[in-house]
C-alpha cells in the first residue's frame, strides 16, 4: 500500500461521498446564519462603545470560522473511491493530498458489511480505530478488506453491489493471469 499523487488509467468504478448528515448541516447553517447576522448587525449599527478591541477581534474570528470556513469545509469535504486496473484508490479531501493505493495483491479477502462508524472507528471520514482504518462519510455499509499484514480497511459505499461486482471481475482476472 502506498500513497500516490495521481492514479493512472481510467477508473472502472468511481464513487464520491459527501457529508450528508442532516444534524451536522443544520448545526453549521445555524451557526453560519447567526455569525453573519451578528457581524452585519454590528457593522450596520456600529460597534458599541463598551466593546473592547479584544471583543471585536474575537467576534470577527468567530464570524470567519463559523460563517465562512465551516460552510466551505462542509461543501468541499468528500471521499473519492476509485477502482482501476492496478488497484483501489481512496482519498479523503481535504485531509489527504494523495490517494491511498491498495493493490489487488495486498488483500486476501473482502466482504460487504454493516458497521457502526462511531463505535468501531471513532467517527466519520478517514479514521484509524479499534477495528482498523475506515474511509466513510455516512451510512453503515461498506467493503471491509482483510489485508495480508493483518490490518483491516473499511471503505464506505452507497453502491456496495456494484463495487463488489467490479472487484469480483477484476480479482478473477488478476488471479487467472
Amino acid at each position: 500500500m502506498d500513497k500516490t499523487e495521481i492514479p493512472y488509467g481510467q477508473p472502472i468504478f468511481r464513487e464520491v461521498q459527501r457529508l450528508r448528515h442532516g444534524f451536522l448541516w443544520i448545526t453549521v447553517v445555524v451557526l453560519a446564519v447567526l455569525s453573519w447576522q451578528m457581524i452585519l448587525e454590528r457593522r450596520l449599527t456600529h460597534w458599541p462603545s463598551d466593546f473592547s478591541q479584544a471583543t471585536k477581534i474575537s467576534l470577527i474570528c468567530a464570524w470567519i470560522f463559523f460563517g465562512i470556513v465551516m460552510p466551505l469545509f462542509m461543501v468541499f469535504c468528500r471521499i473519492i473511491t476509485e477502482i482501476r486496473s492496478d488497484g483501489i484508490y481512496v482519498r479523503c479531501i481535504p485531509f489527504e493530498r494523495r490517494y491511498l493505493h491498495i493493490p489487488f495483491t495486498d488483500f486476501k479477502r473482502y466482504e460487504i458489511r454493516t458497521c457502526h462508524l462511531l463505535y468501531e472507528f471513532g467517527g466519520f471520514d478517514s479514521q484509524e480505530g479499534f477495528s482498523g482504518q475506515a474511509y466513510n462519510f455516512g451510512g453503515d455499509v461498506g467493503i471491509q478488506f482483510n489485508m495480508l499484514d493483518g490490518r483491516q480497511i473499511m471503505i464506505g459505499t452507497h453502491r456496495s453491489d456494484e463495487f463488489v461486482k467490479v472487484l469480483h471481475s477484476i480479482c478473477d482476472k488478476t488471479r487467472q493471469t
